[in-house]
Protein backbone atom coordinates (compact mmCIF):
# COMPACT_ATOMS: atom_id res chain seq x y z
CA UNK A 1 0.00 0.00 0.00
CA UNK A 2 2.83 2.23 0.45
CA UNK A 3 3.89 2.31 -3.03
CA UNK A 4 0.82 2.99 -4.16
CA UNK A 5 0.34 6.15 -1.88
CA UNK A 6 4.05 6.59 -3.11
CA UNK A 7 2.41 6.65 -6.89
CA UNK A 8 -0.12 8.86 -5.99
CA UNK A 9 1.74 11.29 -4.42
CA UNK A 10 4.19 11.05 -7.81
CA UNK A 11 1.47 11.62 -9.87
CA UNK A 12 -0.47 14.70 -8.26
CA UNK A 13 2.80 16.67 -8.00
CA UNK A 14 3.47 15.22 -11.48
CA UNK A 15 -0.08 16.81 -12.75
CA UNK A 16 0.66 20.15 -11.10
CA UNK A 17 3.74 20.59 -12.89
CA UNK A 18 1.77 20.22 -15.57
CA UNK A 19 -0.85 23.15 -14.55
CA UNK A 20 1.46 25.73 -14.30
CA UNK A 21 3.76 24.58 -17.45
CA UNK A 22 1.72 24.83 -20.79
CA UNK A 23 3.97 23.19 -22.69
CA UNK A 24 3.55 20.06 -20.97
CA UNK A 25 -0.32 19.87 -21.61
CA UNK A 26 0.70 19.52 -25.39
CA UNK A 27 0.46 15.82 -24.93
CA UNK A 28 -3.19 16.36 -24.07
CA UNK A 29 -4.20 18.03 -26.84
CA UNK A 30 -2.45 15.67 -29.35
CA UNK A 31 -4.54 12.79 -27.51
CA UNK A 32 -7.62 14.53 -27.07
CA UNK A 33 -7.77 15.82 -30.88
CA UNK A 34 -6.02 11.98 -32.12
CA UNK A 35 -8.89 10.54 -30.42
CA UNK A 36 -11.81 12.66 -32.31
CA UNK A 37 -9.95 12.16 -35.42
CA UNK A 38 -10.00 8.31 -34.56
CA UNK A 39 -13.40 8.32 -33.62
CA UNK A 40 -14.79 10.05 -36.82
CA UNK A 41 -12.64 7.48 -38.73
CA UNK A 42 -13.80 4.42 -37.00
CA UNK A 43 -17.24 5.79 -36.71
CA UNK A 44 -17.51 5.46 -40.90
CA UNK A 45 -17.65 1.62 -41.11
CA UNK A 46 -19.60 1.46 -37.92
CA UNK A 47 -22.58 3.48 -39.57
CA UNK A 48 -22.09 1.74 -43.06
CA UNK A 49 -22.71 -2.02 -40.88
CA UNK A 50 -25.32 -0.64 -39.01
CA UNK A 51 -27.11 1.00 -41.83
CA UNK A 52 -26.44 -2.10 -44.32
CA UNK A 53 -26.51 -5.07 -42.01
CA UNK A 54 -28.01 -3.71 -38.29
CA UNK A 55 -27.77 -5.30 -35.44
CA UNK A 56 -27.89 -9.14 -36.79
CA UNK A 57 -25.54 -11.65 -35.32
CA UNK A 58 -23.24 -10.78 -38.35
CA UNK A 59 -23.47 -7.42 -37.77
CA UNK A 60 -23.01 -7.75 -33.86
CA UNK A 61 -19.87 -9.32 -34.78
CA UNK A 62 -18.66 -6.85 -36.98
CA UNK A 63 -19.65 -3.75 -34.55
CA UNK A 64 -17.09 -5.90 -31.76
CA UNK A 65 -14.34 -6.74 -34.30
CA UNK A 66 -14.55 -2.41 -35.49
CA UNK A 67 -14.92 -1.50 -31.65
CA UNK A 68 -11.74 -3.35 -30.69
CA UNK A 69 -10.04 -2.01 -33.22
CA UNK A 70 -10.92 1.27 -31.76
CA UNK A 71 -9.98 1.05 -28.81
CA UNK A 72 -6.62 -0.03 -29.30
CA UNK A 73 -5.88 2.69 -31.92
CA UNK A 74 -6.77 5.09 -29.26
CA UNK A 75 -4.40 3.11 -27.08
CA UNK A 76 -2.00 3.48 -29.16
CA UNK A 77 -2.18 6.35 -30.14
CA UNK A 78 -1.74 7.63 -26.72
CA UNK A 79 1.47 5.94 -26.36
CA UNK A 80 2.61 7.34 -29.21
CA UNK A 81 1.72 10.82 -27.96
CA UNK A 82 4.47 9.95 -25.29
CA UNK A 83 7.52 10.45 -27.28
CA UNK A 84 7.03 14.51 -27.56
CA UNK A 85 6.18 14.45 -24.09
CA UNK A 86 9.43 12.56 -22.79
CA UNK A 87 11.62 15.08 -24.66
CA UNK A 88 9.36 18.18 -23.17
CA UNK A 89 9.90 16.59 -19.78
CA UNK A 90 13.35 15.72 -19.88
CA UNK A 91 14.41 19.51 -21.44
CA UNK A 92 12.32 20.61 -18.57
CA UNK A 93 14.12 18.18 -16.01
CA UNK A 94 17.08 19.09 -17.68
CA UNK A 95 17.32 22.65 -17.17
CA UNK A 96 17.13 23.26 -12.74
CA UNK A 97 17.78 20.92 -10.24
CA UNK A 98 14.01 21.53 -8.94
CA UNK A 99 10.50 20.89 -10.80
CA UNK A 100 8.68 22.40 -7.97
CA UNK A 101 8.05 26.32 -8.60
CA UNK A 102 5.47 28.51 -7.82
CA UNK A 103 4.68 30.01 -11.06
CA UNK A 104 4.21 29.38 -14.51
CA UNK A 105 6.63 31.98 -16.04
CA UNK A 106 9.92 30.75 -14.05
CA UNK A 107 8.58 26.81 -15.31
CA UNK A 108 8.88 28.32 -18.50
CA UNK A 109 11.92 29.65 -18.51
CA UNK A 110 13.87 27.08 -17.40
CA UNK A 111 11.91 24.46 -20.18
CA UNK A 112 13.05 27.51 -22.97
CA UNK A 113 16.26 27.33 -21.53
CA UNK A 114 16.73 23.90 -21.83
CA UNK A 115 15.38 23.91 -25.40
CA UNK A 116 18.16 26.56 -26.36
CA UNK A 117 19.63 25.95 -29.87
CA UNK A 118 23.01 26.74 -31.30
CA UNK A 119 24.13 27.69 -34.18
CA UNK A 120 25.24 23.73 -35.44
CA UNK A 121 21.40 22.54 -34.65
CA UNK A 122 22.12 21.00 -31.22
CA UNK A 123 20.17 21.36 -28.13
CA UNK A 124 21.77 23.43 -25.76
CA UNK A 125 22.25 21.02 -22.56
CA UNK A 126 23.95 23.29 -19.46
CA UNK A 127 23.30 20.88 -16.48
CA UNK A 128 23.43 17.17 -17.68
CA UNK A 129 25.44 15.93 -20.49
CA UNK A 130 24.07 14.15 -23.19
CA UNK A 131 25.07 10.51 -23.98
CA UNK A 132 24.53 11.61 -27.61
CA UNK A 133 23.74 14.86 -28.97
CA UNK A 134 21.48 14.62 -31.90
CA UNK A 135 20.01 17.67 -34.13
CA UNK A 136 17.14 19.31 -32.95
CA UNK A 137 14.12 16.37 -34.93
CA UNK A 138 11.37 18.75 -36.82
CA UNK A 139 8.96 15.55 -36.72
CA UNK A 140 7.42 15.12 -33.49
CA UNK A 141 6.85 11.70 -33.87
CA UNK A 142 10.03 10.41 -35.73
CA UNK A 143 9.56 7.27 -34.07
CA UNK A 144 5.96 6.28 -34.17
CA UNK A 145 6.50 3.38 -36.22
CA UNK A 146 9.08 2.25 -33.17
CA UNK A 147 6.64 2.85 -29.93
CA UNK A 148 3.36 1.19 -32.44
CA UNK A 149 5.55 -2.18 -32.52
CA UNK A 150 6.23 -2.02 -28.92
CA UNK A 151 2.96 -1.49 -28.42
CA UNK A 152 1.96 -4.56 -30.02
CA UNK A 153 4.87 -6.88 -29.17
CA UNK A 154 5.52 -5.45 -25.59
CA UNK A 155 2.37 -7.70 -24.12
CA UNK A 156 3.45 -10.75 -25.53
CA UNK A 157 6.98 -10.37 -24.88
CA UNK A 158 6.03 -9.77 -20.66
CA UNK A 159 3.68 -12.65 -20.71
CA UNK A 160 6.20 -14.96 -22.03
CA UNK A 161 8.66 -13.44 -19.56
CA UNK A 162 6.66 -13.75 -16.63
CA UNK A 163 5.64 -17.26 -17.46
CA UNK A 164 9.36 -18.43 -17.78
CA UNK A 165 9.58 -16.82 -13.95
CA UNK A 166 6.68 -18.87 -13.44
CA UNK A 167 7.96 -22.33 -14.16
CA UNK A 168 12.10 -21.39 -12.82
CA UNK A 169 12.29 -18.80 -10.71
CA UNK A 170 15.53 -19.68 -10.09
CA UNK A 171 16.98 -19.15 -13.29
CA UNK A 172 17.71 -16.05 -14.52
CA UNK A 173 15.17 -15.32 -17.44
CA UNK A 174 16.11 -13.01 -21.11
CA UNK A 175 15.86 -10.70 -21.94
CA UNK A 176 17.01 -8.55 -19.08
CA UNK A 177 15.32 -5.26 -20.26
CA UNK A 178 11.78 -6.98 -19.85
CA UNK A 179 11.83 -5.89 -15.83
CA UNK A 180 13.18 -1.87 -17.20
CA UNK A 181 10.48 -1.83 -20.75
CA UNK A 182 9.04 1.46 -18.76
CA UNK A 183 12.82 3.23 -20.11
CA UNK A 184 12.60 2.20 -23.75
CA UNK A 185 10.57 5.33 -25.21
CA UNK A 186 12.18 7.58 -22.81
CA UNK A 187 15.55 6.35 -24.63
CA UNK A 188 13.60 6.15 -28.29
CA UNK A 189 12.66 9.61 -27.78
CA UNK A 190 15.11 11.48 -26.07
CA UNK A 191 18.54 9.50 -27.12
CA UNK A 192 16.60 9.43 -30.77
CA UNK A 193 17.47 5.61 -31.21
CA UNK A 194 15.18 2.96 -32.57
CA UNK A 195 13.56 0.35 -31.16
CA UNK A 196 16.39 -2.14 -31.17
CA UNK A 197 18.91 0.36 -30.14
CA UNK A 198 17.11 1.39 -27.48
CA UNK A 199 17.11 -2.25 -26.19
CA UNK A 200 20.33 -2.21 -26.54
CA UNK A 201 21.00 0.75 -24.52
CA UNK A 202 18.84 -0.36 -21.51
CA UNK A 203 20.55 -3.27 -21.40
CA UNK A 204 24.12 -1.26 -21.33
CA UNK A 205 22.01 0.46 -18.50
CA UNK A 206 21.54 -2.94 -16.57
CA UNK A 207 24.65 -3.91 -17.38
CA UNK A 208 26.20 -0.83 -15.63
CA UNK A 209 23.91 -0.81 -12.41
CA UNK A 210 22.78 2.92 -13.29
CA UNK A 211 18.94 1.60 -12.65
CA UNK A 212 18.83 2.47 -8.48
CA UNK A 213 15.62 -0.08 -8.31
CA UNK A 214 13.02 -1.59 -10.38
CA UNK A 215 10.48 0.54 -12.24
CA UNK A 216 7.35 -1.33 -10.81
CA UNK A 217 8.83 -0.54 -7.35
CA UNK A 218 6.42 2.51 -7.55
CA UNK A 219 2.78 2.01 -8.97
CA UNK A 220 2.13 4.82 -11.67
CA UNK A 221 2.20 2.15 -14.28
CA UNK A 222 -0.67 0.42 -12.17
CA UNK A 223 -2.64 3.50 -11.08
CA UNK A 224 -2.65 4.70 -14.74
CA UNK A 225 -4.01 1.85 -16.37
CA UNK A 226 -6.50 1.24 -13.26
CA UNK A 227 -7.79 4.43 -13.85
CA UNK A 228 -7.81 4.31 -18.02
CA UNK A 229 -9.53 0.80 -18.23
CA UNK A 230 -12.39 2.18 -15.42
CA UNK A 231 -12.72 5.04 -17.40
CA UNK A 232 -12.75 3.34 -20.69
CA UNK A 233 -15.55 0.66 -19.10
CA UNK A 234 -17.58 3.86 -17.61
CA UNK A 235 -17.72 5.03 -20.46
CA UNK A 236 -18.30 2.70 -22.80
CA UNK A 237 -21.72 1.68 -20.12
CA UNK A 238 -23.35 5.05 -19.93
CA UNK A 239 -22.38 5.23 -23.91
CA UNK A 240 -24.30 1.82 -24.69
CA UNK A 241 -27.14 3.35 -22.55
CA UNK A 242 -27.16 6.96 -24.10
CA UNK A 243 -27.40 5.28 -27.30
CA UNK A 244 -29.90 2.56 -26.21
CA UNK A 245 -32.30 5.69 -24.69
CA UNK A 246 -32.62 7.70 -27.74
CA UNK A 247 -33.28 4.94 -30.65
CA UNK A 248 -35.13 1.67 -30.24
CA UNK A 249 -32.85 -0.94 -31.27
CA UNK A 250 -35.34 -3.01 -33.29
CA UNK A 251 -36.38 0.26 -35.18
CA UNK A 252 -36.35 -0.31 -38.73
CA UNK A 253 -34.83 3.12 -39.56
CA UNK A 254 -31.23 2.90 -40.00
CA UNK A 255 -30.59 6.88 -39.49
CA UNK A 256 -32.26 6.47 -36.24
CA UNK A 257 -29.70 3.80 -35.03
CA UNK A 258 -27.05 5.92 -36.54
CA UNK A 259 -27.97 8.79 -34.58
CA UNK A 260 -27.61 6.47 -31.27
CA UNK A 261 -24.14 5.14 -32.36
CA UNK A 262 -23.13 9.09 -32.67
CA UNK A 263 -23.63 10.31 -29.95
CA UNK A 264 -22.90 7.12 -27.78
CA UNK A 265 -19.82 7.28 -29.83
CA UNK A 266 -18.65 10.81 -28.40
CA UNK A 267 -19.58 9.94 -24.93
CA UNK A 268 -17.00 7.28 -25.08
CA UNK A 269 -14.80 9.29 -26.59
CA UNK A 270 -14.67 11.29 -23.64
CA UNK A 271 -14.33 8.91 -21.44
CA UNK A 272 -11.67 7.10 -23.16
CA UNK A 273 -9.74 10.26 -24.39
CA UNK A 274 -9.68 11.31 -19.83
CA UNK A 275 -8.50 7.98 -19.44
CA UNK A 276 -5.74 7.71 -21.65
CA UNK A 277 -4.38 11.25 -21.07
CA UNK A 278 -4.16 10.54 -17.05
CA UNK A 279 -2.47 7.24 -17.77
CA UNK A 280 -0.02 8.46 -20.72
CA UNK A 281 0.73 11.66 -19.22
CA UNK A 282 1.86 10.38 -15.65
CA UNK A 283 3.35 7.35 -17.07
CA UNK A 284 5.33 9.38 -19.04
CA UNK A 285 6.36 12.05 -16.37
CA UNK A 286 7.20 8.55 -14.12
CA UNK A 287 9.32 6.71 -16.85
CA UNK A 288 11.51 10.20 -17.94
CA UNK A 289 12.22 11.15 -14.26
CA UNK A 290 13.31 7.40 -13.72
CA UNK A 291 15.80 7.47 -16.94
CA UNK A 292 16.78 10.56 -15.82
CA UNK A 293 18.05 9.65 -13.32
CA UNK A 294 20.09 7.17 -14.73
CA UNK A 295 21.43 9.62 -16.76
CA UNK A 296 22.69 11.42 -13.61
CA UNK A 297 24.13 8.27 -12.42
CA UNK A 298 25.86 7.75 -15.37
CA UNK A 299 27.23 11.83 -15.81
CA UNK A 300 28.40 11.25 -12.13
CA UNK A 301 30.31 8.14 -13.16
CA UNK A 302 32.21 9.61 -15.88
CA UNK A 303 32.86 13.04 -14.31
CA UNK A 304 33.81 11.74 -10.89
CA UNK A 305 31.14 13.90 -9.23
CA UNK A 306 28.73 11.38 -6.79
CA UNK A 307 26.88 15.05 -5.72
CA UNK A 308 25.22 14.35 -9.51
CA UNK A 309 23.78 10.69 -8.91
CA UNK A 310 20.57 12.53 -7.37
CA UNK A 311 17.12 11.89 -8.89
CA UNK A 312 15.27 14.30 -10.15
CA UNK A 313 13.13 16.41 -7.10
CA UNK A 314 10.03 15.10 -8.11
CA UNK A 315 11.41 11.57 -7.27
CA UNK A 316 12.93 12.26 -4.12
CA UNK A 317 10.44 14.52 -2.99
CA UNK A 318 7.65 10.81 -3.38
CA UNK A 319 9.16 8.17 -3.09
CA UNK A 320 12.48 9.74 -0.83
CA UNK A 321 12.40 7.67 1.89
CA UNK A 322 13.07 4.39 -0.04
CA UNK A 323 15.96 5.98 -2.37
CA UNK A 324 19.00 5.14 -1.65
CA UNK A 325 21.16 8.00 -0.11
Amino acid sequence: MQNIRYAFRFIKESFSIAFKTIQLQEQWVYIAVGNLILLFFWFLPLGLVLGLIGLKPVGMLLIGLIGVFMLFSFYAWSEITREPASRRIAALLQAGKSLVVEGTSQNAERLQAAQEIEGDGKPLLAEISQVEEVPQEKSLFKHWSDILILTLGLPWKRLIYHFQKLLKPEIEVKPAWIPSYTLLIPVISIENRDLKDAVQRIDQMIDDHLLRFQPGLVKVDLVGSLVQWILCFIGIFIGLTVAILITDPIAPDPWLLILGLGVGMLIVWLFITSGNLFSAYSRSFYHTALYQWARNVEAARETGEPERAVPPDILRQAIGKITKK
